[in-house]
């Protein structure tokens, strides 16, 4: 048990008794540079394995954090949320360059994708949002969507969307909403979101 994976599994913690578990915990954060003084430890361990089963945990270690997420630990930097400065306009380009929020990536597709005017919208998600994939169920809250999708708390107020006349057409991770969904004889628009960071496909 060296704690030199890139995760740590909670339920592989919670087996041990609490001196080793503590001890794995220990290890996994100093072979990733974080020190801590044993109390800190102690109150670490004790809130990533006694927290509700649903709760997402996180503590913060200078410039990294300790999360806890579908059953796993992990460290993850801590970084100020990236704002767009400003609303950005899409004209039917290819690519659209966010800047510390990404890119996304726009490909034209005949009954597929969203259905977008010759201008949109782009802006990160500030919360609220409320959005309907499925046209047969009513709208949900991008908040539950993102949570069901399984998509990481620290990538959930990062997310860039797309709206059409001030009405959100698509999200980045979920995907667009049924009123905008193309039509078979419709030219619709694949979006693709390119994290900070990722290469170029």
């Amino acid at each position: 048990l060296d704690g030199a994976g890139e995760e740590l599994d909670v339920a592989r913690l919670a087996r041990l008794d609490a001196a080793r578990s503590r001890n794995l915990l220990r290890r996994y954060l100093e072979l990733r540079g974080v020190a801590v003084r044993r109390e800190a430890l102690h109150a670490a361990w004790a809130q990533m394995l006694e927290a509700a089963e649903d709760a997402e945990p996180r503590i913060d270690f200078g410039p990294v954090a300790l999360r806890r997420f579908q059953g796993r630990l992990l460290l993850t930097p801590v970084s100020p949320r990236p704002v767009i400065a400003q609303t950005r306009a899409w004209r039917g380009e290819s690519e659209l360059d966010l800047g510390v929020a990404g890119r996304l990536l726009f490909e034209p597709a005949i009954g597929r994708g969203v259905r977008l005017p010759e201008r949109a919208s782009v802006r990160l998600r500030a919360g609220g949002e409320r959005l309907r994939p499925d046209a047969r169920r009513p709208s949900r809250t991008l908040k539950n969507l993102l949570r069901e999708a399984a998509v990481p708390p620290w990538l959930r107020d990062r997310l860039p969307l797309v709206y059409v006349d001030g009405q959100l057409a698509w999200a980045a991770e979920i995907g667009a909403d049924a009123a905008f969904k193309a039509a078979p004889d419709e030219t619709g628009w694949l979006i693709v979101w390119r994290r900070p960071g990722s290469a170029p496909p």
